[in-house]
């Protein structure tokens, strides 16, 4: 009787954490002989007792540094049959696990809350050259792509040089800290305070927002996107591990995020005028679509190098005319609550639920599939978004536009950014974005909004 172990790749079964060994044991009674451990795909390398030929009783221990490959271990068995099982040794439930948790969590909930009003500040400070967002923004791609070549040379620098396998960290809080203190002097110092007005009937302005099909549609792509993006940052390096790919691959990869974001988020605002925030969305969508799947199907890591340029799309000109559109459709006095909502169902809500149920599908059928079934999910969602636009799109113009004539009606005067005039913010969005949708509605019907 010929029996086989087959251990599957981890990444559809048990995750390994960091330098863990997978632990693969066969136990095979009544042997006669037994060959030694070979690899089906040869992606790492992996050790196994030799065996001596007529032992009554066989374990075959099977440690490995991967979590990719998927290994057979034969025996000849003259009787029993074989018994296998596999384990996988982690680190969870350590003490640095748990508390670099509770650090993570109140860390998150205060980034997303503190981006939320910078936006929104940002925004203020544009006032009617809101189209300047992206020019503001790619600066923070500048600094990712800087400071993470310059905190990955620091970690090699001061790493144990005696210790190969063990990476020093402690470098790059000691610079998060400092950039941390410049970040608080800055922002205390360095800004006039914003007289904010408290709009009058907050959560009124804030239902009639919500009801509206445009504005609703709206945060249900920045869910879908906040999920993708979810799963991009939490799997995709992981997946590339297990196709064998090097940190050299992975800090490329990271490199070309950074600068496919730098030209997006600079020219945003012309691509906004010139093909509107609703196109924008759709775009994004699709280049998830085309990423996702792209990923499932690589033969080799380094092809990510090919699909990474469309981060650009899919993060540089999808958040600058998310960040745009939610300063437009605010009402006066709730910027920073709308930012905020969009934040939270971006980053939080989102960016959540695609960590949790991308990890459920990595961990249970693998990154291929997880992949997949977010390029559908992306597919789906765009085809959803220009139907409701191409053919539900008069009645929404229509709602929207007594909605906006209301807002007119009962809307707060602000000074203009630079030279101090008053202007309404219609008449801000109309300086900004005034596109004319909807070939399909008569002419004498159409109404000048902005796009979504």
């Amino acid at each position: 009787m010929f029996c086989t172990l087959f251990v599957p790749p981890v990444s559809s079964g048990e995750p390994v954490i960091g330098k863990d060994c997978f632990l693969c044991e066969a136990r095979c009674g009544n042997s006669t002989s037994t060959e030694l451990l070979y690899q089906e795909q040869d992606l790492c390398n992996c050790t196994a007792p030799q065996i001596e030929n007529g032992d009554d009783n066989m374990t075959l221990q099977i440690r490995c540094l991967t979590n990719t490959s998927c290994f057979l271990c034969p025996c000849n068995t003259t009787g029993q049959g074989c018994d296998a099982k596999q384990s996988t040794e982690r680190n969870i439930g350590t003490t640095t696990f748990w508390m670099l948790l509770i650090l993570l969590v109140p860390a998150q909930a205060f980034f997303n809350t503190s981006n939320s009003q910078a936006d929104a500040h940002a925004m203020h400070i544009l006032g009617d050259k809101a189209s300047d967002y992206g020019k503001q923004r790619w600066w923070g791609a500048v600094g990712w792509g800087l400071v993470s070549v310059i905190a990955g040379f620091a970690m090699d620098r001061f790493s144990d040089g005696k210790n190969q396998d063990k990476t020093d960290y402690s470098i790059t809080f000691y610079m998060f800290a400092g950039f941390a203190a410049v970040t608080l002097l800055t922002v205390t110092y360095g800004f006039d305070k914003w007289q904010q007005k408290r709009p009058q009937k907050m959560l009124t302005s804030l239902q009639k927002l919500l009801k509206k099909p445009r504005e609703l549609f709206f945060l249900v792509v920045m869910f879908v996107t906040g999920a993708s993006y979810g799963v991009i940052v939490n799997f995709l390096f992981w997946y590339l591990k297990d196709l064998g790919g090097s940190q050299l691959l992975l800090g490329l990869a990271l490199m070309i995020n950074c600068v496919a974001e730098i030209p997006i988020f600079f020219f945003s605002g012309k691509v906004i005028h010139t093909i509107g925030h609703k196109r924008i969305f759709q775009l994004a969508l699709f280049c998830y679509f085309i990423r996702f799947m792209s990923y499932s199907l690589i033969p080799s890591p380094w092809w990510v190098l090919m699909i990474e340029p469309l981060h650009g799309i899919t993060f540089g000109a999808m958040y600058s005319a998310a960040i745009t559109y939610a300063s437009l459709i605010a009402p006066p006095g709730m910027e920073t609550t709308v930012q905020g909502i969009v934040g939270a169902v971006y980053y939080g809500v989102g960016r959540a639920s695609g960590a949790l149920i991308g990890g459920a599908l990595f961990h249970t059928y693998g990154g291929v599939v997880m992949f997949r079934v977010y390029s559908v999910i992306c597919l789906v969602t765009c085809i959803l978004h220009w139907f409701v636009h191409r053919f539900l799109g008069v009645a929404m113009w229509n709602d929207a536009n007594e909605g906006h004539q209301q807002d007119q009606e009962s809307e707060e005067i602000e000074p203009g950014a630079e030279d101090g005039e008053e202007k309404s913010r219609a008449e801000i969005m109309k300086s900004y974005e005034c596109t004319m949708e909807n070939e399909n509605v008569p002419y004498n019907n159409r109404v000048w909004e902005t796009t979504v």
